[in-house]
C-alpha cells in the first residue's frame, strides 16, 4: 500500500490486483445459479406455468436450445429464462425433449410437467411433428398440454404468398438492390449521389427472408429512394432502369410498401414480452377485418388505406386504379384467405368474460369449474374490483391484482387463459443477445450464465 500528501492530507492509495478470466467466470456462475434458484422456487410457489423454447445455431457452430418460462409473481406475470444449452449432435424433436426433460428433473429445478399447461415453439417438424416433434412428446406426458404455434412465425409464412403480378415486382426490388449494394463502388456512388440530392435517405436496405420486418422496411426504402435509383441505374445503362418509367410498375410498388408497412405495424403489435393469447388473437382479428374492409374501398376506387399509392395516382396522368385494381384486390382477398387458414377463429363466448368480466353475457359463462360462474356474479357486483379494471393496463395487471386474487377461482381460471405464450418473441431476443455474447474471441463462454445474470 502506497501513500501520498496531497496538500495536508494523506491519500492512501490501494494496489489492486486484477481479476483472472477464470475468476470472473466463477463469480459470474455464482452469481447465475443464485438467480436461477431464486426463479425456480417463484415457479415452485406458481404451481402451473407456460414454456416457450427454440433453437439456433451460435458462432461456434453449436446448436442453442433456449427456454423461456412464464409463472404468475407476486402481482403480475414473471418471464424468466429457465434454461440455455447446447444440442450436443442433433436437432431432432426428442433431442430436444430429452434436454428440456432433464432440466426439469434436475433435484435443483423439479418441475413437474403436469404443471405445464402450455408450449409455445416455431413451425419446425422438430417441434411440431405429430410422431416425434418435442410437442407430441411433451403430450406423451401431460395430455392437456396446449401446444402454441408461434403467431409471430405464423403471420410471417402467411404473407410470404402473393400473387403473380406483385411477386414480379418484389423480386424487381431485390434484384436491384442487389445491383447497389452488391458491389461496394456501386454503394459507395449511390451514396454519394443520395447526399448530393440531399435525399431523405442515402442507403438500400438487403432483403432477408427470416426477418419479419425486412420487405415492408426494403420496400418502403426503395420508394423513397425510387428518383435516385432511376438517376443512377440510367447512368450505369443497366436495364432495370426501365421499371422506374413503367407507371403500373410503380403503382404497384407503391401499393406494396404501403400494405407491408401495415404488415410491419401487425407483427410489432405482436411483439413483446406481455402478450398474451388473447391479446395477439384480438390484434390478428381486427387486420382481417381490415384487409375485407380495403378491399372493398379499392373496389369503388378509394385508397385512403395506401397512402403512398393515392399520393402516385394524383401525381400521375397516365396511370390509374383501374390499372391495378385487379391485381390489388386478389392479393388483398388472397391475404385475407391465407390469415383465416392459419389463425381459425378463437370462440370469443369462452373467454369474453376475461377480456371484460363486467360486460360479458351471463348465459356465456362456463358451467365449469365449479363455483366459476357465481364468483363472476359476485365479482361484477363489486365496485373496488370495477375500478381496479378501469384503472390497469392490460388483462394480466388486473387478474393478477389483489382485489382479482379474491375471487380465487375466477383468477385461477383467467391466469390459466392468459399464462401462455403467444410468440417465441422472448428466445428470438435471448438469441439476439447470445450473438453480441458468443462472438469470436469469447466462444467458450457459458450463455446461460451470461445472459441470465445481467437481466437481473
Amino acid at each position: 500500500m502506497a501513500k501520498r500528501m496531497c496538500g495536508q492530507k494523506v491519500v492512501k492509495q490501494i494496489d489492486t490486483v486484477p481479476l483472472s478470466a477464470r475468476v470472473i467466470k466463477e463469480r459470474i456462475s455464482i452469481l447465475a445459479e443464485n438467480v436461477r434458484e431464486q426463479v425456480i422456487s417463484s415457479v415452485k410457489k406458481s404451481k402451473e406455468f407456460a414454456i416457450q423454447l427454440d433453437e439456433t445455431t451460435d458462432v461456434s457452430s453449436n446448436s442453442q436450445l433456449m427456454v423461456y418460462i412464464r409463472y404468475r409473481g407476486s402481482d403480475e406475470f414473471e418471464e424468466e429464462m429457465l434454461l440455455c444449452s447446447p444440442l450436443e449432435l442433433r436437432t431432432h424433436g426428442i433431442d430436444v425433449f430429452n434436454k428440456v426433460d432433464a432440466c426439469f428433473k434436475k433435484p435443483s429445478v423439479d418441475l413437474k410437467w403436469k404443471d405445464c399447461i402450455a408450449v409455445s415453439v416455431d413451425g419446425a417438424p422438430a417441434m411440431l411433428g405429430h410422431v416425434n416433434g418435442f410437442v407430441a412428446l411433451a403430450k406423451q406426458q401431460n395430455p392437456d398440454i396446449l401446444a402454441i404455434h408461434c403467431m409471430i412465425h405464423r403471420q410471417a409464412l402467411v404473407v410470404k404468398n402473393l400473387e403473380p403480378e406483385v411477386e414480379a415486382v418484389l423480386n424487381d426490388v431485390v434484384k436491384i438492390v442487389n445491383v447497389v449494394k452488391g458491389h461496394a463502388l456501386n454503394t459507395r456512388m449511390f451514396c454519394d449521389l443520395c447526399d448530393d440530392g440531399e435525399a431523405e435517405y442515402s442507403t438500400l436496405l438487403f432483403h432477408t427472408e427470416v426477418r419479419w420486418l425486412s420487405r415492408g422496411n426494403v420496400l418502403n426504402r426503395v420508394w423513397a429512394l425510387k428518383t435516385e435509383l432511376e438517376m443512377f441505374l440510367t447512368d450505369q445503362k443497366h436495364t432495370l432502369a426501365e421499371k422506374f418509367r413503367k407507371t403500373t410498375w410503380l403503382a404497384l410498388l407503391a401499393y406494396l410498401a404501403d400494405i407491408f408497412g401495415h404488415i410491419n405495424e401487425l407483427n410489432k403489435e405482436l411483439q413483446g414480452k406481455k402478450v398474451n393469447l388473447l391479446l395477439a388473437r384480438e390484434k390478428i382479428s381486427a387486420f382481417v377485418s381490415k384487409l375485407q374492409y380495403w378491399n372493398q374501398k379499392v373496389n369503388v376506387n378509394k385508397t385512403a388505406a395506401f397512402p403512398k399509392l393515392g399520393e402516385f395516382l394524383e401525381e400521375c396522368q397516365d396511370c390509374s386504379l383501374s390499372d391495378i385494381k385487379e391485381s390489388v384486390t386478389r392479393h388483398l382477398t388472397k391475404l385475407r384467405n391465407r390469415f383465416c387458414d392459419y389463425f381459425p377463429e378463437l370462440d370469443s363466448h369462452t373467454v369474453s368474460w376475461v377480456v371484460n368480466p363486467f360486460k360479458s353475457e351471463l348465459a356465456d359463462l362456463p358451467e365449469q369449474p365449479e363455483g366459476l360462474a357465481e364468483e363472476l356474479i359476485e365479482l361484477r357486483s363489486n365496485n373496488e374490483t370495477k375500478m381496479e379494471f378501469e384503472s390497469k393496463d392490460d388483462l394480466s395487471s388486473f387478474w393478477m391484482s389483489k382485489t382479482a386474487k379474491a375471487y380465487k377461482t375466477a383468477h385461477m381460471e383467467a391466469t390459466k387463459m392468459l399464462l401462455p405464450f403467444a410468440t417465441t418473441y422472448v428466445c428470438e431476443q435471448g438469441f439476439s443477445t447470445l450473438v453480441n455474447l458468443r462472438i469470436k474471441y469469447r466462444n467458450r463462454l457459458n450463455p446461460e450464465d451470461s445472459i441470465l445474470y445481467p437481466m437481473h
